[in-house]
């Protein structure tokens, strides 16, 4: 389709031979009805978040993304500026949404996203966001440096207002290009090709991670990304420093190393692991990010308690702590380079990381503070105690699906087993950090902001376009306590919904694992779980099975006598393996069924600034007290019945996902 809003691209036009050449592939499998028990069902809510990607954006701007949503407006209003650009990450959960759920709502988003992605490579390889012409790129832009051909800087005009756009102090530059939408970007790309196997999408892939190893600086063995944005043709000044600052590493090069690491698994293109090696060595020895514990660092400070000794060398102090996501999306990074250069050192920082990481929030629910505070003690003397932060009563989603996506990582790589971390937590604030219900934001009262919509706004249908995003100001009892969306944690969030799909099962040569006890489909079994009703995981097989084994929940020692298994209602003897209860063979049509007692208990819990009293079945919050004002979070009465309650649904298996 030829794109009609007057955008001026890097490329006025794509020939139609290649768009012909790229229609995308249709999103195949099996339908059916089933009745399921009515608990977490991963399938539905990814079918949700296709809403929660192709509503918020604007038909008039080629479905740009609105990047925020503010329901604390009068009317709710979607709102476009700078931060459009986190688009990139929509393009690379859409087609993982579709892929799980079978989904074709807003299918020609879809097919106006491939024309603007082929439109917006330059010749070098580059994705290139319009600064003029309709798009909203240029809208409350930041005054970040912009690299120019022959060496000079630039840097953005100040904005008049937040709506304005804030025009580049060279006038010519109408095209920018950042480093992390060009790795997101990649991230779609090696999708698109995995689907497809088009060599297209390889050509633009190599050209585009060509062109940032030229950009790379490089010293010695390892490489980072100088701080700003490359106009096309752009070229580097000769006096950069000889060392990464934070800023630098983090937003400039770090959280490349996941889509790098990715492209050389998928094709196995070594100049994309080589340049993921040099970035990898920046993070771990040049930059503040982290210390060699893998402790976030939140900035270091030099004193000169040392002088004495050595009056040339000052006191280093490492200050832990710091912005969660921006550390924790560098963790992910790390980990997907060393599985994909199987760096057994590298594995063990990260899994250390990881281990520090997770006690600075909720382990029960998944709540981490969005800034950690390292000077708050924790140690309140609660079961469980999350990190206190008097500057943020909340969370952005995007730190806790950080975390899952690590776990499930971790877990799957053979490096530990955190699948238990990763379902609790799914359970909990990941599962309500969706926005499955939108009554209320149109019950907001009336003595909200009531400033006028901007030209860079709109308030058509706020409310269900936004159904299936991911909050961005969570707090322990309310879905929202200011705003409502940001749709980066949309964007990161989406995809973990896939990444917890596709590790619920694995099937290899006969040999079945259930890794989640989650409500789930696949060509091999479907699985049927109770919890939190009751302690009971069914598996329905439709594949010969020479071996079965089902992740144990975490509340029962290895080898405890609670835990029982039958095969179509006969008892058969449980043997332990690690945190696996393995069942034997099983045939198609056979019922395999694994029952455990479910503990329920009353908790206090520390989240944020708050003391909440938390009702608990199993791993799964039903209550919170007290409750949020807004959009109170844990409504979930239904789950205090001992029986199950059952739903019919229609179940999509699809016929060729891809491993993420």
């Amino acid at each position: 389709m030829a794109l009609s809003s007057g955008i001026r691209y890097i490329r006025d036009e794509v020939p139609r031979d290649i768009v012909a050449d790229v229609d995308i592939p249709p999103y195949e499998g099996e339908r059916y009805a089933d009745l399921i028990p009515d608990t977490l069902d991963l399938a539905e809510r990814i079918a949700l978040a296709v809403n929660g990607v192709t509503g918020p954006t604007d038909p008039a701007a080629d479905h740009e993304i609105y990047f925020w949503a503010n329901f604390f407006h009068q009317p709710p209003v979607l709102t476009h500026d700078w931060s459009d650009w986190c688009q990139c990450k929509f393009y690379e959960a859409l087609p993982l949404l579709r892929m799980a759920s079978g989904s074709t709502l807003n299918s020609h988003v879809d097919e106006t996203w491939r024309e603007v992605i082929l439109r917006s490579i330059g010749p070098d390889g580059l994705y290139y966001m319009p600064m003029t012409g309709g798009s909203f790129y240029g809208v409350g832009m930041p005054a970040l440096h912009i690299y120019l051909p022959g060496g000079r800087i630039t840097a953005p005009k100040a904005a008049a207002a937040p709506q304005a756009a804030a025009a580049p102090q060279d006038p010519a530059v109408t095209q920018l290009a950042g480093v992390f939408p060009n790795g997101r970007l990649l991230n779609a790309l090696t999708i698109y090709y995995l689907r497809d196997r088009n060599p297209l999408w390889t050509g633009i892939a190599e050209r585009m991670i060509d062109r940032l190893d030229a950009l790379a600086i490089k010293r010695d063995d390892y490489a980072y990304f100088a701080a700003g944005l490359y106009a096309p043709n752009a070229v580097l000044p000769a006096d950069l420093p000889d060392r990464p600052s934070d800023n630098m590493v983090d937003m400039g090069g770090a959280r490349l190393l996941e889509s790098l690491s990715r492209y050389y698994l998928a094709t196995g293109y070594q100049p994309a692991l080589d340049l993921a090696r040099r970035l990898a060595l920046a993070v771990r020895h040049h930059a503040a990010l982290f210390d060699e514990d893998g402790v976030f660092i939140n900035r270091r400070e030099y004193t000169q308690e040392g002088q004495a000794t050595n009056p040339l060398a000052p006191t280093e102090r490492i200050v832990p702590g710091g912005h969660f996501h921006s550390h924790a999306l560098v963790l992910l990074g790390l980990l997907e380079y060393a599985l994909a250069a199987r760096d057994e050192e590298l594995l063990a920082f990260c899994r250390r990381s990881y281990e520090w990481a997770r006690l600075q929030g909720s382990t029960l629910t998944g709540y981490f503070p969005t800034v950690i505070n390292p000077q708050l003690s924790s140690d309140d003397g609660l079961p469980y105690s999350g990190v206190r932060s008097p500057f943020y009563d909340e969370f952005e989603i995007c730190e806790l699906a950080d975390m899952i996506a690590v776990a499930l990582k971790l877990s799957a790589g053979g490096v530990a087993d955190y699948y238990d971390d990763a379902e609790r937590w799914a359970r909990n604030y990941f599962a309500e950090g969706q926005l499955t219900r939108v009554d209320w934001i149109r019950t907001r009262p009336r003595y909200m902001d009531t400033r006028p919509i901007g030209p860079n706004e709109t308030a058509e249908r706020v409310a269900e376009r936004s159904l299936g995003g991911f909050g961005g100001w969570l707090n322990g009892n309310d879905w929202a306590t200011r705003m409502g969306l940001m749709h980066c944690c949309t964007g990161n969030a989406t995809r973990t919904l896939y990444y917890l799909w596709e590790h619920v099962l694995h099937y290899d040569q006969g040999a079945l694992s259930v890794n989640l006890r989650l409500n789930h489909a696949s060509p091999w079994a479907d699985v049927y779980n109770h919890d939190p009703y009751d302690g009971r995981l069914e598996l329905a097989l439709k594949q010969p099975c020479s071996s079965i084994r089902m992740h144990a929940p975490e509340w029962l020692a290895t080898g405890s006598p609670d835990l029982r298994v039958f095969v179509n209602e006969v008892p058969r003897e449980a043997h332990w393996q690690g945190r696996y209860v393995l069942a034997g063979a099983g045939a198609p049509g056979d019922r395999v069924t694994m029952t455990y007692p479910l503990p329920g208990y009353l908790i206090k819990e520390q989240l944020g600034d708050g003391i909440y009293t938390l009702e608990i079945k199993g791993n799964t919050v039903v209550d919170i007290d007290p409750r949020g004002r807004h959009c109170p979070l844990y409504q979930r009465a239904h789950y205090r019945a001992d029986s199950v309650r059952w739903r019919k649904v229609q179940r999509f298996v699809p016929t060729a996902p891809i491993v993420w």
